[in-house]
């Protein structure tokens, strides 16, 4: 009685064991597509400055033929300095498709204007943080695009580059008329 006893208590530990360390997934569906997506955040702290990246926007014109589409990024601006400046003065965001360099531009769109401030207008006090806009002409189909946030003086190493691929972008299509 004590050795099938013995041998029963074996088996179940022996059972108890390999559960442990088998799939511990009870749902039955495969890890590797049902994991979740973690969404990275992309932000960097430039000196006395915290940019955060948001999300970027492409504005299309009803009449594409006059007027191309513009590229919309958004980023939060936190000024940790003593003094309010405009976000504009301290940092410079150069942008860049294919290897050429992005012309920044402006553009009227009474139908859905954007509702970030346009960072290189109005004083950010210190503490405080802004939503803020950078507007670009760009060329569709030609790729993805490179903006690079950065102290506007070039004395600080850290910066923030957030890649950008213009088809996975909301368009939104506008009366817009671009300003060159």
């Amino acid at each position: 009685m004590k050795k099938l006893f013995a041998l029963l208590l074996a088996f179940v530990m022996v059972f108890s064991l390999v559960a442990c360390t088998g799939d511990t997934n009870t749902d039955g569906g495969n890890d590797a597509t049902e994991a979740p997506v973690e969404e990275k955040v992309q932000e960097v702290t430039i000196g006395d400055y915290y940019v955060k990246y948001d999300h970027a926007v492409l504005y299309k014109p009803y009449d594409s033929e006059m007027n191309p589409a513009v590229l919309v990024v958004y980023f939060d601006f936190t000024n940790n300095a003593a003094e309010a400046y405009v976000p504009y003065t301290r940092v410079f965001t150069p942008a860049t498709q294919g290897g050429e360099t992005l012309k920044p531009t402006s553009f009227v769109d009474k139908d859905n204007p954007p509702e970030e401030t346009d960072y290189n207008k109005t004083m950010c006090e210190p503490g405080q943080t802004m939503k803020c806009a950078c507007i670009y002409s760009f060329t569709e189909g030609a790729g993805d695009v490179e903006v690079t946030f950065m102290d506007n003086f070039h004395t600080i190493e850290d910066k923030l580059v957030v890649t950008i691929n213009p088809d996975d972008l909301e368009l939104i299509t506008t009366s817009l008329g671009v300003a060159e």
